[in-house]
C-alpha cells in the first residue's frame, strides 16, 4: 500500500538495498583485518597513508596514457617491472616500482576534490545525515579486538603534519592523535618543565595526578548509567566515557618512555637529509615521512 509520499514497500526495499550496497566496502575491510589477524600478529603491521591532495594528474605520473585524446603530455619510461611504464619525470621512483603496486581501475563520478577525498577515506559518499568514520578510526576500533592484540601507550591512529578525516560515528576516543609539527614533541604530552626536579619525581606526579582525575570523573561516568556495571559499562558509549579514555591515554603516553618517538633530534644526519627532513630544501612533508617511519 503507497504512502501519499508515494513510498510503498517496494520502493522501500529499493532503497534498503541500495543503502546494504554503499555498507559493502566497509564491511569488507573489516573483514580483511579479520581474516589476516595472525598475519597482523606475525608481521606488527602498521599502514602509512601519505595523502598528497592537490597532486599531479595521474596522466602525468602513474597512467600516461600515450596516443589518446585523453593522455598526458609526457613521456612514458620503463620501469623495474616488465611492461608496467610511468613517467619520465619519476625515473628514480621507477628504480623501485618491484615494491609498488599501481591501481589503474579506480573510477569515481564524484567532480568534487572534498567529496572524493571522503569517499577514498570512509569508503562512503558524504551523507548530511551521518558522519563516516575514516579508514584509520576503522582500524583504531577494530584491531584492538584481535586476539592477542598488545596495548601500547602510543595511538593507534596518528595523523602528521596535518589534519586528518575523523571518527565519524564511532566517537572521540577513536579520533586521531594529531602532530602539528613533525620533528618536536607535541606540546600536549610534554609534562610542565617546572612540575619535578627529576625523571623520578615527574613520574609520580604524573600519577597522582591521573588518581585524581580518575576520582573525579570515575564516579561521574558511572551516575550515567547506574543499572550498569562491569564490562557492559564499558561498552556504554557516550561522550563521558570516550572523554575518560581520552585521558586515560593521554595519561600513559605522557609517563610512558614511548612518546620520545616523536622527537627527531636524535635522528641520524644522513637519514634526515634523504628524507628531505634537514638539510638545503628541508620540508615539513620529509619530516612528516621520517615521523611515520619512527611510528611503525
Amino acid at each position: 500500500m503507497a504512502s501519499e509520499s508515494g513510498m510503498n514497500r517496494r520502493h522501500f526495499f529499493k532503497h534498503v538495498a541500495a543503502y546494504s550496497a554503499l555498507a559493502v566496502p566497509g564491511i569488507q575491510f573489516i573483514r580483511t583485518i579479520q581474516a589476516n589477524a595472525q598475519e597482523l600478529r606475525r608481521r606488527n603491521k602498521s599502514v602509512i597513508i601519505m595523502w598528497m591532495g592537490g597532486g599531479p594528474a595521474t596522466i602525468d605520473i602513474w597512467d600516461l596514457k600515450p596516443g589518446r585524446p585523453t593522455g598526458g603530455e609526457f613521456t612514458e619510461i620503463n620501469t623495474r617491472v616488465n611492461g608496467l611504464r610511468i613517467s619520465q619525470h619519476m625515473s628514480r621512483t621507477a628504480q623501485q616500482m618491484q615494491h609498488l603496486a599501481v591501481i589503474r581501475s579506480l573510477t569515481t563520478t564524484e567532480g568534487d576534490h572534498n567529496r572524493g577525498r571522503q569517499l577514498m577515506h570512509t569508503s562512503y559518499v558524504p551523507n548530511p545525515a551521518l558522519q563516516f568514520p575514516s579508514i584509520g578510526a576503522v582500524a583504531a576500533h577494530e584491531i584492538p579486538k584481535l586476539q592477542g592484540y598488545r596495548d601500547i601507550s602510543l595511538p593507534s591512529y596518528i595523523a602528521v603534519g596535518g589534519a586528518a578525516d575523523g571518527p565519524g560515528f564511532l566517537g572521540m576516543a577513536y579520533a586521531p592523535f594529531n602532530v602539528q609539527n613533525p620533528g618536536s614533541p607535541p606540546e600536549n604530552i610534554r609534562p610542565p618543565q617546572n612540575l619535578a626536579s627529576n625523571e623520578n619525581e615527574m613520574s609520580d606526579r604524573i600519577q597522582r595526578r591521573s588518581r585524581l582525575f580518575h576520582a573525579i570523573e570515575d564516579p561521574f561516568t558511572a551516575s550515567r548509567v547506574p543499572h550498569l556495571s562491569g564490562t557492559n559499562r564499558s561498552r556504554f558509549a557516550d561522550a563521558s566515557n570516550a572523554h575518560s579514555e581520552i585521558y586515560r591515554k593521554g595519561f600513559s603516553l605522557v609517563a610512558s618512555t614511548e612518546g620520545q618517538v616523536f622527537d627527531l633530534r636524535n635522528e641520524r644526519t644522513t637519514l634526515m637529509e634523504e628524507y628531505g627532513a634537514s638539510g638545503t630544501g628541508n620540508n615539513n612533508f620529509g619530516r612528516s615521512a621520517i615521523m611515520a617511519r619512527r611510528l611503525v
